[in-house]
């Protein structure tokens, strides 16, 4: 095979010096690789594997992808087009093979959020759903995974993202409350809820301000109660 610009490649392929193949294709322009890349369509099969080792030594990842694709070999292509920074590529040949976690990994890096989407939710792969929910700002979504998962800690960051105007910040800003509440932090919930109330309205305004109340009657217990014992602690004293 080969015209003349590219038999001085196959003569080498042919052979097996594949090192000297490497540097004749390096050598080559955009234009004479992708003729080579052609005429190994039509090369017997033993050949076409000797210039994909070729291709991958010559770092060629993309052109060893497409000559294994072109021989339905989609397993070792997509690894190959991952190497060659084309994942949108590599997702497709991943699923082929049914591989479909690192399809869905891939399509997330191609940007095809939409198609990593369903992937995760077929997979039930909730913390990489609840993660690309959040890179889709899609956070109340995504704070709802975190809460099944029992991470307190990365849905409280999915609730803060909530924006101000958005019709479920009530209920995030409510259940960022809980959360810091049972962590003792209950004026932090507070501080919260305070600020809330400013963009507040209807029946969001009133859950709001029935916690908010609730909370302070809970301080104000939680004093009285620390009131009793210091008061306990002093009589005792003075009783020794």
């Amino acid at each position: 095979p080969g015209s003349s610009v590219t038999r001085g490649v196959w003569a080498r392929v042919m052979k097996g010096a594949v090192e000297d193949a490497v540097r004749a294709y390096e050598a080559m322009g955009a234009g004479q690789r992708e003729r080579v890349l052609e005429e190994a369509l039509v090369v017997p099969a033993g050949t076409r594997t000797r210039l994909v080792e070729v291709l991958r030594q010559a770092r060629d990842f993309a052109g060893a992808a497409r000559l294994l694709e072109s021989d339905g070999d989609d397993g070792g292509a997509a690894p190959l087009y991952e190497q060659a920074g084309a994942p949108l590529l590599a997702a497709e040949a991943w699923l082929r093979v049914g591989e479909q976690a690192r399809a869905a990994a891939a399509f997330e890096r191609a940007g095809s959020l939409e198609q990593a989407l369903s992937l995760y939710q077929a997979l039930g792969a909730r913390e990489s759903l609840a993660h690309l929910l959040g890179r889709m700002h899609r956070p109340m979504e995504a704070a709802q995974v975190f809460r099944v998962l029992g991470n307190a800690h990365a849905e409280l960051e999915m609730l803060r993202a909530v924006p101000a105007d958005d019709s479920r910040r009530p209920e995030a800003v409510l259940r960022m409350c809980e959360l810091l509440d049972a962590e003792g932090a209950t004026w932090r919930a507070l501080v919260l809820l305070a600020d809330g109330i400013k963009h507040a309205s209807g029946a969001g305004l009133l859950l709001l301000q029935a916690e908010q109340a609730r909370l302070l009657q809970q301080l104000g217990l939680r004093r009285a109660r620390s009131r009793r014992r210091r008061r306990s602690r002093w009589w005792m004293a003075m009783a020794i």
